[in-house]
């Protein structure tokens, strides 16, 4: 994958977890629901780290892209969201 035709070098589980918040942008998800479709397990029990690992770590890797830190927003007591980017960003 790539992103500003850069090569991303994700693991299957951030490539995962990046291409869901992508299909929902600007659709906020929970860590539960993420867990769910992602991890593909309702084990809850340590499932809020397991989520807020990967997010940490995916959104280092996209940090290293102009523009990147713009991809993934937490939202307090709600989830994580990909917003919806204006056109003229990358």
């Amino acid at each position: 994958m790539t992103l500003s035709q850069r090569p991303l070098g994700l693991p299957f589980t951030e490539f995962k977890l990046l291409v869901h918040l992508a299909n929902r942008r600007g659709v906020p998800q929970s860590w539960q629901e993420l867990l769910r479709t992602v991890w593909g397990t309702t084990d809850l029990l340590g499932g809020r780290d397991v989520v807020k690992s990967a997010i940490y770590r995916l959104r280092s890797r996209l940090a290293s892209i102009p523009g990147g830190t713009n991809y993934l927003r937490t939202l307090r007591g709600v989830g994580y969201l990909m917003p919806d980017l204006p056109a003229d960003q990358p």
